[in-house]
């Protein structure tokens, strides 16, 4: 049922290209809106249980679905797997490829992660702030916890927390890449016996407690790969030699998503809301794919997820600085006032960096290095 879903036309195609980016933008903003209440509803406060850093506590956490906000983040590897195919397929080779993926993330992510490093730096609470260190390898997209034991530290972490997934999308561009290009017109077919190599390996970590293939799975991103799969079929959903296969694919994806989150499985009020927050981003997902009419909604939101790259980058330890000083000023039982002209100020600098940086820095590096006959932006 669940490949039917996912291959089956829901309603007629949309056949406007605009409207179709515009949706799956759209898609980026819903990710990026649940990343950002979860954040300044939950996630800093004393309801998730860790660090009570926002001056207003846990007074939002009441908001539904809030404390699953963060399944944004998978919502977004959903879209990256669609994403990622379509460059690769316009790209001629691996340097091409690298170029393009430096150009769409580097540029932004120096600019980014080094207003954060200020502001922090001068706002933020001692728990936010980074070291230089911090700062630099956090621009690498390198692990800080594994370089650290390198230099004799033991305790160096992200510049931001919300870095972690680039670490993820690294890591899947490069062994997508990797077998995309060495495979050639097989690399489906070899990415297929990839999932399934994790499928497996997620068996033996979560029922076998094969630990020792624990550190192995995280290279190969198993805890994330079903996401970046199901984004590739969705690419591939109307080839007529692939529809076969994704009969298969697109079910065990989603089996592999469940065994992966079953140790959440339960009848509380969190677990429901997690399996409820899982299967609305792929439902909508697949919805959205299909251009179905229930999500033309989406397309006025097309200009917060063009600019999501960078409020992602900007929103957490920044957003959270920036408020903790402000209550200093306005006081702490006022500072809660400051969420939506804060979502506002991200969104305006994100905007801004989008189109005055992000896309023009894109431009340069594309038309610089890569020698094609025709640059094609990554959206």
């Amino acid at each position: 049922m669940g490949g039917a879903f996912l291959i089956k036309h829901l309603a007629t195609p949309i056949p406007n290209k605009k409207e179709r980016l515009s949706r799956l933008d759209g898609l980026r903003a819903v990710a990026i809106i649940g990343v950002f209440i979860y954040h300044f509803t939950w996630f800093w406060t004393s309801a998730a249980q860790g660090q009570n850093l926002l001056p207003y506590d846990d007074v939002l956490a009441f908001i539904p679905m809030a404390d699953v906000g963060y399944l944004g983040v998978y919502l977004f590897f959903l879209i990256s797997g669609q994403v990622i195919l379509i460059t690769l397929e316009r790209t001629k080779n691996p340097v091409d490829f690298f170029i393009k993926r430096v150009a769409r993330l580097w540029p932004t992510l120096i600019l980014c992660g080094t207003l954060t490093f200020i502001v922090v730096s001068i706002l933020g609470p001692p728990e936010l702030q980074s070291t230089i260190p911090e700062y630099l390898i956090s621009l690498l997209i390198l692990p800080p916890n594994k370089i650290a034991p390198v230099f004799g530290a033991s305790d160096w972490q992200w510049l931001d927390g919300a870095y972690w997934s680039l670490w993820v999308e690294v890591r899947f561009y490069a062994l997508f890449g990797l077998i995309f290009y060495v495979f050639n017109k097989y690399w489906f077919y070899v990415w297929i016996l990839f999932s399934a190599f994790c499928f497996i390996l997620t068996i033996l970590v979560q029922f076998a407690s094969v630990q020792a293939l624990e550190p192995i799975g995280s290279i190969l991103i198993y805890q994330y790969l079903p996401f970046f799969t199901l984004g590739i079929a969705a690419q591939l959903r109307h080839r007529p030699q692939y529809i076969s296969l994704l009969k298969w694919v697109i079910p065990a994806s989603l089996i592999h998503i469940i065994i992966l989150r079953y140790p959440v499985l339960g009848f509380d009020l969190g677990m429901i809301q997690h399996w409820i927050g899982l299967a609305f981003i792929i439902a909508l997902y697949a919805m959205t794919v299909e251009n179905t009419v229930g999500t033309k909604w989406l397309e006025p939101l097309s200009g917060i997820g063009r600019a999501s790259y960078s409020f992602y980058l900007l929103h957490q330890v920044l957003g959270v600085s920036l408020i903790v000083g402000i209550s200093t000023v306005i006081g702490p039982q006022w500072s809660v006032i400051m969420i939506a002209p804060l979502f506002l100020l991200l969104l305006v600098t994100s905007s801004i960096i989008y189109e005055k940086y992000e896309q023009p820095m894109n431009r340069l590096f594309v038309g610089k290095f890569v020698h094609t006959q025709k640059a094609i932006m990554d959206r």
